[in-house]
């Protein structure tokens, strides 16, 4: 078995529509059409928020397994329950929401645009939360020398370490209010865009983009399965960014 996040039952239901990417979504019909809080997004001026805040936190994450499913659109595993978790305090709350990993899948190239750059890789973890809430961890890869241990791990058809990919405890990163990125677009998503340290994303090497890739064009032609994207219609995008990366850690509920 192997693991990851996952969509669940808005999987099945985006599943159930046939869509294509020729247009990169401009023909889907439906909320993907008429949707005011549609993703992905261009993140271009967010909102810095300088008050203490709680972090993300990645739990029960250094074994995770998953089986895998065969899509012409995306290369996704999907994540046997109950599995990893993630904890965030949303805009607006003062508790915690603890939303649990469903299926992790795959854009080349990123989806969102974090100040004009695109990234050569876009890793989705979809989780669900209580009273079917919804939250995506949305990890950038950027071909360099250094490889990915987590993109290894999944060529190798091994459990994934996320916890020793992303770290326990993500202090700096982007927030908003979003959708889901394939039909049925389904609104609203909490999106999670981490920062690591200086970059945005994560380095990866080229064999593992294009592995990665290569998984659901077998034509080995390097179709893009990446939406367009979309008004911000008025939308806060949140930036959270620790000055000291020790200060800001609270665990507290």
């Amino acid at each position: 078995m192997h693991v990851l996040f996952a969509f669940g039952v808005l999987l099945c239901a985006a599943q159930a529509q046939e869509f294509n990417y020729d247009q990169h979504g401009a023909d889907w019909e439906g909320l993907c059409a008429t949707g005011s809080s549609q993703s992905p997004i261009s993140i271009r001026r967010p909102t810095r928020v300088s008050d203490v805040y709680q972090p993300l936190i990645v739990a029960n994450a250094d074994s995770v397994e998953y089986t895998v499913s065969e899509e012409v659109d995306t290369y996704r595993l999907t994540a046997p329950q109950p599995a990893s978790t993630l904890t965030a305090v949303l805009i607006g709350e003062s508790a915690p929401t603890t939303f649990t990993l469903n299926n992790i899948h795959f854009h080349s190239t990123s989806e969102h645009r974090v100040r004009g750059q695109v990234f050569d890789l876009e890793m989705h973890m979809v989780h669900y939360g209580p009273n079917g809430a919804r939250a995506v961890l949305g990890v950038f890869y950027y071909i360099s020398y250094s490889r990915s241990p987590l993109l290894d791990s999944i060529m190798q058809g091994g459990a994934l370490n996320i916890a020793a990919e992303l770290g326990s405890t993500i202090n700096d990163f982007y927030f908003y209010s979003g959708s889901l990125t394939t039909p049925p677009c389904t609104e609203p998503v909490n999106w999670f865009l981490p920062r690591f340290g200086s970059e945005v994303g994560l380095s990866a090497t080229q064999d593992q983009i294009d592995w990665v890739a290569g998984q659901w064009d077998q034509n080995q032609g390097y179709a893009r399965n990446n939406r367009q994207t979309q008004p911000l219609n008025g939308r806060t995008v949140y930036e959270f960014i620790a000055p000291d990366s020790t200060s800001y850690l609270n665990s507290s509920s």
